[in-house]
């Protein structure tokens, strides 16, 4: 009896207030894999009526949806943008670094990669330039790409002292011994936990900083190392492998992200299959029910999409934030989450 007033009140609440329209995902090139990086901030960017905003860990906004994009804080500054520009804001939500450049990236090792007017640069987390860069900026059918240099050392503007670049990837996440010769190789990427993808005759394997293979070319598709693990495909199926070159969880996804805090997004079927996540054993911890996409987990939270709408989950599954949708399929997945605990308390 209880159970059906506490219903029936809900149902009537949700008639009353409504929920707003789906809004669209979060999404931006400069946004992507940015899982608030070396920052502990405990914010996560939310979606509200075509404005994004702040949740912490709790799902409560604490900086209210306002801004026209904004990503995943790093060193305590977030890209944000208003009227077509990046700036960069605080944890307040205030702009440190006003909005103005056509591209940016996030802040590591103290300083950030901008575009503004076809020049690119470096600059310091109170917006001071620090150092140029050699770039181009090309148009082609209305869309907009970029190249640039990325040196291994530059002069400080601020100083003039040469200091080591902190955002070139190889050197920042691999260091091999000086007789080690990385050009030798057709191609080389994913530098990641000591270890770097290199590419030998097509196949991609992985090398450790003395130049020798832990895993020998033999893959054409693959993904860097997380905790660890590093996800390979074998025909269509992904598995992961250690760092011994041995398999810990067979080929058996059609989809894969990496490993992060114990947990990696994956999809069994390709297509329109459900995301879920998977332990460091293979076994599922979250079921795969989410038909949009899985994030990876960052500091307890991690953002998924079912139906159009954006949520952020606990290790658990738990919801802790989502998007506006209409009352009544909310009230749907309310009832059966309801009766379904229900039964699982029960039984």
């Amino acid at each position: 009896m209880q159970q059906t007033a506490l219903l029936c009140l809900i149902f009537a609440s949700l008639i009353v207030t409504g929920c707003g329209g789906t809004p669209p995902p979060i999404a931006s090139p400069t946004c992507y894999e940015t899982a608030n990086l070396s920052d502990e901030s405990g914010l996560y960017p939310i979606r509200q009526n075509n404005q994004v905003g702040f949740i912490n860990r709790s799902g409560h906004i604490v900086i209210e949806p306002q801004f026209d994009e904004a990503c995943g804080f790093s060193e305590g500054l977030s890209l944000a943008a208003a009227n077509g520009k990046w700036g960069y804001i605080d944890r307040t939500g205030e702009f440190v670094i006003q909005p103005q450049y056509d591209y940016a990236e996030h802040f590591l090792g103290g300083i950030a990669f901008v575009e503004k007017d076809e020049r690119f640069t470096y600059i310091d987390a109170s917006g001071q330039l620090v150092a140029e860069v050699a770039g181009q900026v090309s148009y082609a059918d209305g869309s907009r790409s970029a190249t640039w240099k990325v040196p291994s050392t530059f002069v400080d503007r601020r100083s003039g002292v040469e200091i080591r670049n902190p955002q070139r990837e190889v050197e920042r996440d691999f260091v091999p011994d000086p007789q080690v010769e990385i050009d030798q190789f057709e191609d080389y990427t994913y530098a990641s936990e000591g270890f770097m993808a290199v590419q030998v005759n097509g196949k991609w394997g992985y090398i450790d900083q003395t130049g020798e293979f832990i895993i020998e070319p033999q893959f054409s598709n693959f993904r860097p190392f997380s905790e660890g693990l590093v996800a390979v495909q074998v025909g269509d199926k992904w598995g992961y492998m250690n760092q011994m070159g041995e398999f810990v969880i067979s080929p058996q996804f059609a989809n894969v992200k990496d490993f992060s805090e114990g947990l990696a997004a994956v999809s069994l079927e390709p297509g329109q299959s459900h995301w879920g996540y998977i332990n460091r054993s293979g076994d599922f911890a979250i079921a795969p029910r989410f038909d949009g996409f899985a994030e990876d987990f960052d500091g307890g939270l991690a953002r998924v999409n079912h139906e159009n709408v954006d949520y952020y989950i606990d290790s658990n599954g738990r919801v802790v934030w989502q998007s506006g949708k209409s009352w009544l399929v909310t009230a749907i997945h309310f009832v059966q989450d309801f009766w379904g605990n229900s039964e699982r308390v029960s039984g």
